[in-house]
């Protein structure tokens, strides 16, 4: 959601984008990849090749190998697409998440929305009178035909009354890289997740958590989930958290080092919040950190074990282990 994100490893976590509903994640639209293994192979998996080890390339994360070559399903979009961001006061935040839950109930797979609990930054666009205070941004791209983007986004525009509202047809490009101003290098950055299904209680938790954040940076998201993410089959991909409606990021963001474990600790005390409403699995992509622990919390029993033969597989020493690891049998 942000152009600056590495594709390599996006994309054999899972790959959350703006996408997601119109054409899945982009782990859905890998078809092959070149990897070298711990012994040296250079290997092509695919469907029909190594298939044990493409499927797990395919949410699974990175340690299995160094993975060389991506090969990917592609889908033409735009180059005009309805897109953007409508930012709405605090005051209004629990009758436009609920309003927002309502809305995308039965929303086209062209629309792909999120819900992002932030700070309003001192922007152009923004008044300054809200500068530095707590919002409630509805940002979503629709895939499709802009007129018919129109009728789509429309109760996005009526959950109250907007502080401002940039959701207008612009090239793929530009919603691709709208936010990069806001993540600039250097900064301290924490992400941890949690999947949930998007109720009274979560909302209700979120929002309250939201006020709470301990730096003008830090921000809650929630992503509608569903349309093609959702009906890619469980078992087709190590991704196969296919059926919770939202995913709720925390992002704890500092542009210094100063105070950051207390923020760290906020984010994994939020998420833990939330994720009491839940099942408590996360997103490898999401976690933050490299624990076995949080890593076992982002696939089911049967996925993991799954993983766990295709790591004793390819790489039964460890060799590949300093990023969100699963761990061969052998070294357990």
């Amino acid at each position: 959601m942000v152009s600056t994100t590495g594709i390599g490893g996006f994309t054999l976590g899972g790959g959350v984008g703006w996408l997601l509903r119109r054409h899945g994640l982009a782990c859905d639209n890998l078809t092959a990849a070149d990897v070298v293994t711990a012994d040296g192979r250079l290997v092509h998996a695919d469907a029909e090749e190594h298939a044990d080890l493409f499927w797990a390339l395919r949410g699974g994360g990175g340690n299995f190998g160094v993975v060389t070559s991506l090969e990917y399903e592609l889908h033409p979009v735009g180059p005009q697409v309805l897109s953007g961001l409508i930012v709405y006061p605090l005051e209004q935040a629990r009758q436009v998440v609920t309003g927002w839950r309502d809305a995308v109930a039965d929303a086209p797979d062209d629309l792909t929305t999120l819900i992002n609990l932030t700070t309003a930054p001192p922007v152009p666009f923004l008044p300054e009178e809200v500068h530095g205070t707590r919002v409630v941004v509805v940002a979503g791209m629709y895939a499709g035909e802009a007129a018919d983007g129109e009728k789509a986004v429309a109760p996005l525009r009526a959950l109250g009354t907007p502080i401002a509202d940039l959701m207008q047809p612009m090239p793929y490009t530009a919603m691709q890289q709208l936010l990069d101003p806001l993540w600039t290098a250097g900064a301290h950055n924490y992400f941890t997740s949690t999947f949930v299904e998007p109720t009274d209680g979560v909302f209700d938790t979120a929002l309250e958590l939201h006020t709470t954040t301990p730096t003008p940076f830090s921000e809650i998201h929630l992503h509608q989930l569903g349309g093609a993410f959702g009906r890619m089959p469980a078992d087709a991909t190590a991704f196969s958290q296919r059926s919770p409606g939202l995913l709720v990021n925390v992002i704890a963001r500092s542009p210094d080092s100063a105070d950051f474990d207390a923020h760290v600790a906020w984010a994994r005390g939020a998420r833990d919040t939330i994720a009491a409403h839940g099942q408590g699995t996360t997103y490898v992509n999401f976690t933050g950190e490299t624990s076995p622990g949080t890593v076992r919390a982002s696939y089911p029993g049967d996925v993991h074990e799954r993983l766990v033969r295709v790591k004793d597989a390819y790489d039964p020493t460890n060799l590949f282990r300093l990023n969100q690891n699963i761990t061969p049998s052998a070294t357990s």
